[in-house]
């Protein structure tokens, strides 16, 4: 016999002595009353049962060594969610990927070893353990959500809470994961408890049949009383060829205007709407009509896009130093629109220029002087505008606060018939797109480059690649070849053999500077068969201009600049914005309040903005609030005693949540890092029966022998005879008359 006391001994001595003595006493007055026999015998029963409850206080018992039979346990988890439904291979055939699975846990079941034990485990929306491989193979894949990692982590903590700790767990999925950021969390559990995962998967890349439409721009910039172009992409994705409808609405749901659209198969169609740029700023929304067969949501029917209506005209400063037609042309374009306010100087010889400016019908003689030569002379214009011989009126001191105008405190500036100076000009070279090589010959057709299509200048605002008019209008002459781009330049229109850069725009600091490397574009408005496609002259600089602004930090006319860290964030996480100041003075109370776009007059919450450091020698504002959900937002930009200055406003998108149908691709680089992460293996389903049995069956050293230990206290009829000799004592009492 050997004892292993629940306290120590010293304690268990000190409770012993001070119980018997305690007793003693409550015995010796309790059988002061009995007759002499009575009383020892009473006694001696009393004291017996103490002693032995004390004697059990030490906890006798005996240990013995036992062989312990241990069996294995695995988990078998298949994959529930409906994007199992998807079929097997892109083409549609091989079925669907829950029967090729269903398929594969047959087989399973069948090769599991003798010895093994096995949960089987659904995951849909979260786990759920089945009593055996039929009722799994007999479930359902109708889980709105596969969050794989989640589900897993959280039975594996089950496991762990409860003292287990499986072999291992295979997993038949086809990769889906809709809550990937647990990936970790479940790559921790494994590795706490020494359970690699095993993944097999189901699947190739597969996109359901389904319509979609999108805005090509969401962000249109014009002036109240423009024509402005919205452009819908639709997409047909797997439905044939298909004829349906996109409608333009207001932001009351109006119907402004309906057009029909053919889409192949597997194709898109682009729908362009004209509509007049309205005195406000204003919200539409594009609709397409649903097609049989179509499986996207009512959301993926649905685009929104914003008009900002700016009502600063655009002040711009014009100089060359060799007029020429081009810049001849482009002066009276742009005095003819309402948008710009023009100031144009020309140098007709050494000591002779002329000027003429919006309003004027003639010029007038001017001198030197009139061209801006410090920092603040250019700061009373948005955009500058240069055409050739620069060296002649822009001198190292005018390139340096031109350099300052653009790069510090968001000029714009616009090379408007290429090289602009002859030979080298390293005070101009910093802000020009290209390093110059030699002049490149012959003539260049200006061609939309993937980056103008990207960058919504092509295709949205002005036709596409595809256009026939890029190849039927004048060509540009006196072209240069390029030596190298510099970084910051976006080439949204190149030569047709993609060559020679012909137009591009660069970021200079918070400024933007663009380039049409070449002359020629005049013909457009002038020769014949130019005009014959249309007045593509006037649609091209009405059309680049304005866009171009969007690289820069300020708006033309705009004192005050907002952005965001991104325009299109997932709901509840914090969004950036900065605010920067250019006007006079310095301004207060900065904020940026937001609003549905669908009731931009209610503005749900505001964020004040803090001052930064200063960039670029202009004051500086940093802010961050947290995106609300699901929906479009407008952020307008509030200044304490605005007055009536123009404040900026932008966009933001907070899409839904990619849900369990949105994305049908099989997702196998998913399950390798799970399997990775967890040291299982990527099992293929043509080695399941040579692979799967070795790796589940138990060790031969899986029995194992260990000490145990058995005490005395829990035996029923010790704890009897203990209970009935204190029980003798208050007996003999009541037959005594006694309590």
């Amino acid at each position: 016999m050997i004892f292993e006391p629940v306290i120590p001994w010293g304690w268990l001595g000190v409770v012993a002595a001070a119980c018997l003595v305690l007793f003693c006493f409550l015995l010796a007055r309790g059988t002061r009353s009995f007759r002499p026999r009575t009383r020892m015998l009473v006694s001696a029963a009393y004291l017996a049962g103490i002693a032995g409850i004390l004697f059990l206080l030490a906890n006798p018992g005996r240990k013995e060594t036992l062989t312990v039979h241990s069996h294995p346990v695995w988990i078998v988890a298949l994959d529930a969610s409906s994007s199992m439904t998807a079929p097997m291979q892109s083409s549609g055939a091989g079925g669907s990927r829950l029967d090729a699975a269903r398929r594969d846990l047959k087989s399973i079941a069948g090769l599991v070893p003798d010895g093994v034990d096995v949960r089987w485990v659904s995951v849909k929306d979260s786990s759920s353990i089945l009593p055996d491989a039929g009722a799994l193979a007999r479930v359902e894949a109708d889980g709105s959500s596969s969050p794989l990692s989640r589900s897993l982590a959280a039975l594996l903590e089950d496991e762990r809470s409860g003292g287990r700790a499986p072999s291992g767990l295979i997993l038949l999925s086809d990769g889906r994961d809709t809550e990937p950021a647990h990936l970790g969390r479940l790559a921790r559990e494994a590795g706490n408890l020494g359970v690699p995962v095993h993944t097999l998967c189901y699947g190739e890349k597969w996109e359901a049949p389904r319509l979609t439409l999108e805005a090509t721009k969401t962000i249109i910039h014009s002036f109240p009383g423009n024509t402005v172009q919205a452009s819908a992409r639709v997409r047909n994705r797997k439905l044939g060829a298909i004829q349906t409808a996109v409608s333009l609405l207001d932001v009351g749901g109006r119907v402004l205007d309906r057009k029909v659209v053919n889409v192949a198969d597997d194709a898109d169609a682009v729908v362009n709407f004209t509509l007049e740029c309205p005195p406000k700023s204003a919200h539409f929304s594009l609709k397409c009509d649903a097609v049989p067969g179509d499986e996207s949501g009512p959301e993926g029917h649905e685009a929104l896009f914003s008009i900002q209506a700016m009502r600063s005209r655009i002040r711009v400063f014009m100089a060359e130093g060799a007029p020429y037609w081009d810049s001849k042309f482009l002066a009276q374009f742009l005095r003819r629109q309402p948008s710009f306010d023009v100031r144009s100087i020309h140098m007709l010889t050494q000591e002779r220029f002329y000027s003429i400016n919006t309003g004027e019908e003639t010029g007038a003689k001017a001198d030197g002087e009139s061209i801006p030569s410090s920092l603040e002379d250019f700061l009373r214009f948005d955009m500058v505008i240069l055409g050739k011989g620069a060296e002649r009126i822009i001198t190292p001191a005018r390139a340096a606060a031109l350099h300052s105008f653009v790069r510090d405190y968001g000029g714009l500036l616009v090379f408007a018939r290429g090289k602009s100076y002859a030979g080298r000009f390293p005070e101009m070279e910093a802000l020009e797109p290209f390093a110059w090589k030699a002049p490149f010959p012959g003539d260049h057709q200006l061609t939309p480059s993937p980056e103008g299509v990207k960058d919504g200048l092509f295709g949205v605002v002005l036709p596409g690649s595809g256009a026939d008019v890029w190849r039927s209008l004048p060509p540009l002459e006196d072209s240069w070849d390029v030596e190298r781009i510099f970084p910051g330049t976006r080439v949204v229109a190149r030569s047709p053999d993609g060559r020679i850069p012909l137009l591009a725009v660069k970021r200079v600091g918070m400024g933007a500077a663009g380039m049409i490397n070449g002359d020629g574009l005049w013909k457009w408005d002038f020769f014949p068969e130019a005009l014959r496609l249309g007045n593509w002259y006037e649609d091209f600089w009405g059309q680049f201009l304005p866009w171009m602004q969007t690289a820069a930090e300020f708006l033309p006319g705009y004192d005050l600049s907002l952005h965001v860290e991104r325009t299109s964030v997932e709901p509840g996480v914090p969004v950036s914005f900065s605010m920067s100041w250019r006007g006079r003075g310095r301004p207060s109370g900065l904020s940026v309040e937001v609003a549905d776009i669908r009731n931009p007059e209610k503005t749900i919450f505001s964020a004040a903005a803090r001052q930064d450091a200063s960039r670029g020698g202009l004051p500086r504002w940093n802010g961050v609030f947290t995106s609300p959900g699901p929906g479009r937002y407008i952020l307008r930009a509030r200044m304490a005693g605005s007055g009536a200055s123009p404040m900026p406003d932008v966009c933001l998108d907070v899409p839904e949540p990619p849900g369990e149908r949105d994305n049908l691709d099989a997702d196998p680089a998913f399950l390798a890092s799970m399997s990775e992460l967890t040291g299982g293996r990527r099992l293929s389903r043509e080695e399941l029966d040579g692979t799967l049995p070795a790796m589940m069956e138990p060790p031969p050293d899986y029995t194992s022998r260990e000490e145990a230990f058995f005490p005395l206290w829990n035996r029923w009829y010790v704890l009897l005879v203990l209970a009935l000799l204190p029980a003798l004592y208050w007996w003999v009492r009541r037959r005594n008359g006694l309590l």
